[in-house]
């Protein structure tokens, strides 16, 4: 009998956490590529720990290589940081042979991985997306003042920024304010994505999760809603739960896409109602890896990684829940849902607490305090450069020109 593969997952936090609870489900023998102990995913008791100095570049690919060694049988690579995709990406082949994993290719994963670059791939294919325009130069940002306000300021690359507040997503209520973010985004070289605002609360926001085939034909699929985030309105998932009612629309748009450009692997894509026009327009994608909120889908009956791991590794297909269970994902106990969100009977189930697996937990509520409070008097003691921004005078008379 063939020995069964192992999966090694590459990540530190929340979403690694997650797909390690969802492959320990199916008794995977799982090892946590991380940088330090001390992250909340490798507290985990479901994975042995293997700590390198980086999750991306050539130190990634290098420690990748040494760590094959470790195994017989051929691993399942699982990716949870767009670090780590832009590095396997781009140098992929150099372990293509030691483990099984699923990419776009590089153009795809480039586009996707891009804002401004999808921006334009769903205007010519015609996607439903919210109006956008992509600010690559300082004396771009005074052509704002024919968007409505508010509006939605993201990197356009969030590859060139490293991971922190500077990646953080802007709903500017100002031109003066969003000339700023943009101005902060266009000199760290990432340039900057506006979009127009989808009214909606944050129950208006939907994803749907997938895992697809080499040529993009979908393996296993789940769509949730989000019931609040953080920060609100434009923010990562703070809670959510599954979204059966969108499931044959969201489901059918995400199929189409991740076959038309054959979308390998673990990712997702986002949506927004759109109240006024009547329909979900697509707000973002995920390429090669896991989303934050990924455990959704396990705790529902739609267990997404195991189904990944079973078809790379060539095992029995998963059997996945024809009617998700009810149940509630949330990243943190210190997060509330608006009244009446929660489904009746739904159990809610803590991102971080689980009673057989109690000390991640244990590291984000006592030992995460302390390392976040270290980390902003660090920031409030760094000196930083001011710059005015223009005011919202100026960027609307310059536009109408």
């Amino acid at each position: 009998m063939r020995e069964p593969s192992p999966a090694v997952v590459v990540g530190r936090n929340l979403n690694a956490l997650g797909i390690v609870r969802s492959l320990a489900a199916g008794g995977v023998d799982v090892v946590l590529v991380c940088t330090s102990r001390l992250e909340v995913a490798a507290m985990s008791r479901h994975c042995r720990t293997l700590v390198v100095p980086a999750l991306g570049g050539r130190v990634l690919i290098e420690a990748l290589k040494e760590i094959r060694g470790f195994f017989r049988a051929r691993p399942v690579l699982f990716l949870t940081e767009e670090e780590s995709v832009v590095s396997v990406t781009e140098m992929g082949r150099e372990i293509a042979d030691a483990y099984h994993f699923g990419l776009p290719s590089r153009s795809v994963t480039e586009m996707l991985s891009d804002k401004a670059l999808f921006q334009d791939f769903a205007t010519r294919e015609g996607l439903p997306m919210p109006r956008g325009r992509v600010v690559e130069a300082i004396t771009d940002i005074r052509r704002l003042a024919d968007f409505d306000l508010p509006v939605v300021v993201k990197p356009a690359d969030k590859g060139r920024i490293p991971d922190g507040p500077g990646r953080a997503v802007v709903l500017a209520t100002t031109y003066a304010e969003a000339a700023e973010r943009c101005r902060q985004l266009v000199e760290t070289g990432a340039g900057a994505l506006v979009q127009e605002w989808i009214e909606g609360a944050d129950g208006a926001i939907y994803f749907c999760l997938f895992h697809a085939a080499a040529d993009g034909t979908p393996v296993a699929m789940f769509t949730g809603r989000k019931l609040a985030s953080f920060p609100p309105r434009v923010g990562c998932t703070a809670i959510c739960a599954p979204a059966p009612e969108a499931h044959e629309a969201l489901s059918a748009i995400t199929a189409a896409m991740t076959k038309r450009l054959r979308m390998a692997g673990m990712g997702s894509l986002e949506f927004k109602w759109d109240q006024r026009g009547r329909r979900f327009v697509i707000i973002e994608p995920t390429v090669g890896r896991s989303d934050w909120q990924e455990e959704i889908a396990t705790l529902a009956g739609v267990n997404i990684p195991l189904a990944a791991w079973a078809w790379h590794s060539g095992a029995p297909p998963v059997p996945q829940a024809s009617r998700p269970a009810r149940v509630v994902w949330r990243s943190s106990f210190r997060h509330r849902p608006p009244a009446g969100e929660i489904p009746p009977g739904a159990r809610v189930h803590d991102g971080y607490w689980r009673i057989d697996d109690p000390l991640p937990a244990l590291a984000y509520y006592l030992l995460g305090p302390l390392l976040r409070m270290s980390g902003r008097l660090i920031s409030a003691l760094t000196p930083r450069p001011r710059w005015r921004a223009p005011a919202e005078a100026a960027i609307t008379t310059a536009d109408r020109r």
